[in-house]
């Protein structure tokens, strides 16, 4: 198979044996983990959401002092 595409896909990398295996490993692994295509389809409520990690870093060194 790792031919096979490196023949129709000259262009590509990373269809080696070896990572078609790792490929196939990390497919039948998370296969049934319900991942989302973006991370904004994770997010319940609008306060979760901090745009950088500068706001965070504020908010625990006001709690601290």
């Amino acid at each position: 198979m790792a031919k096979d595409l490196k023949r129709e896909l000259p262009d590509t990398n990373g269809f080696s044996r070896t990572n078609l295996f790792a490929m196939r490993k990390f497919y039948l692994f998370y296969k049934d983990a319900g991942f989302v295509h973006q991370v904004g389809g994770q997010i319940t409520a609008a306060d979760e959401l901090v745009r950088q990690p500068a706001g965070q870093l504020k908010t625990l060194i006001n709690l601290t002092f």
